[in-house]
């Protein structure tokens, strides 16, 4: 009878011990995708690999050009820009609804690891100026791309560039209010908010099928600054 008992303790003894085992085990465990990347802080030269472990990424045409392909995501919520979360959803009266954020990411060439352009589109409800104040505290004042009577003032999108931020990269922001709204029922109503953010290496451009190539940074500060 004694010894029956010793084998019931031993064995619960060393379920125990093999469960608290595994619980140290997997609390020392750090999932990669679980971090949030901050977009200002990706090395162009060699973070490509570990930013596809964070997110499904799918090939698709770039926003800025037909003839430059990118690897874009939908799952922002992997990122980050400073000290801001990036979210892929609104919460409105505790529902949450997708936001239709994406970011993406062009390279020299299918073979090539080497990062060229990182463009994010994130769409949000709150202060309009909210990532541009951000990027301020950060890289300090911007360039104003586009007067009072441009274009793009008087469909109210502010444009901005800071210049050679770091390894000869450039950030251009442009900012404005979708003119949507959206709601849960008839209770709620706010106005959305977009931002589009490149991070561009001063040296891409754009291959075309005849030949001629244009500066990516030159093309958007065009695009910009009407």
């Amino acid at each position: 009878m004694k010894k029956n008992i010793f084998y019931v303790i031993f064995f619960i003894a060393l379920h125990i011990s093999c469960q608290n085992k595994k619980k140290t085990s997997d609390d020392n465990v750090v999932d990669p995708t679980n971090m949030k990347i901050d977009v200002l802080k990706i090395n162009f030269s060699t973070d490509f690999g570990k930013l596809l472990k964070t997110a499904e990424f799918k090939i698709n045409e770039s926003e800025f050009s037909e003839y430059v392909q990118v690897e874009q995501t939908t799952n922002v919520n992997s990122f980050k820009l400073g000290d801001i979360e990036l979210l892929s959803t609104y919460e409105i009266n505790g529902v949450k609804i997708p936001n239709d954020s994406y970011i993406s990411f062009s390279r020299q060439n299918a073979d090539s690891d080497l990062i060229e352009t990182l463009h994010l589109r994130y769409n949000y409800i709150g202060d309009k100026d909210l990532i541009f104040d951000e990027l301020k505290k950060l890289l300090g004042a911007a360039e104003n791309l586009n007067n009072d009577e441009s274009i793009n003032a008087l469909k109210e999108k502010e444009n901005f560039i800071w210049r050679g931020i770091d390894d000869n990269r450039s950030l251009i922001l442009s900012q404005f209010t979708d003119g949507s709204a959206i709601g849960v029922g008839d209770v709620d109503s706010r106005r959305i908010n977009s931002v589009l953010i490149y991070i561009i290496d001063e040296k891409s451009e754009i291959n075309y099928p005849n030949g001629q190539k244009e500066n990516i940074i030159e093309r958007l500060e065009n695009r910009f600054s009407r």
